[in-house]
């Protein structure tokens, strides 16, 4: 994770460049299609390094593809509460269903 965090953070830059010119639904469209392959290869990994890189570097890199047009969206879409809906963004993002348990 602190691979991918890293990785996150640094291709978000050039992801975010890109948003600006392309547009955010293309970049997460994009980045959605790279999580999945990113996934896919982190998957069919063959030893324990091999999965740390691939789903560190490739599936971190992919993610920035999302999420960073994700925040720079929500940030022009409000103008009273902005600080809250910047903070939902992640808060969405890290949220994962937990099963239930009797």
């Amino acid at each position: 994770m602190t691979i991918g965090t890293l990785a996150m953070a640094f291709a978000s830059l050039a992801w975010g460049s890109l948003s600006d010119r392309l547009g955010p639904r293309m970049m997460v469209l994009t980045g959605a299609i790279l999580l999945a392959a990113s996934l896919a290869h982190a998957a069919q990994a063959t030893s324990l390094l091999a999965f740390q890189l691939v789903f560190g570097l490739r599936v971190g890199g992919s993610a920035a593809a999302i999420f960073a047009p994700m925040m720079a969206c929500v940030t022009g879409w409000f103008d009273t509460h902005r600080s809250l809906a910047v903070s939902l963004v992640p808060a969405g993002w890290a949220w994962r269903p937990r099963p239930c348990r009797p």
